[in-house]
């Protein structure tokens, strides 16, 4: 999953910005990605109302659902 989002992020910015994408696996088999990128470009992978970050979280939660995993999508504060 982890490759697939940073994948996503490289398309959509291109190779100059930054991303740190970090994976994490709860006992309950959720699968957490969280994002932590500069400042200037969070505003970017949110977009407007939400819609850039929903995105990446639909594309990543149809892979997820092929390989039996719950996952979740954050930027980081």
């Amino acid at each position: 999953m982890q490759s697939t989002v940073e994948f996503l992020l490289h398309k959509l910015f291109g190779d100059d910005a930054e991303f740190v994408v970090s994976e994490n696996i709860t006992d309950d088999n959720i699968t957490t990605i969280t994002i932590d990128c500069e400042e200037e470009y969070k505003p970017r992978v949110i977009g407007k109302r939400g819609r850039i970050i929903k995105s990446i979280h639909n594309l990543t939660a149809i892979k997820a659902k092929r390989e039996g995993v719950r996952i979740r999508v954050k930027v980081s504060d």
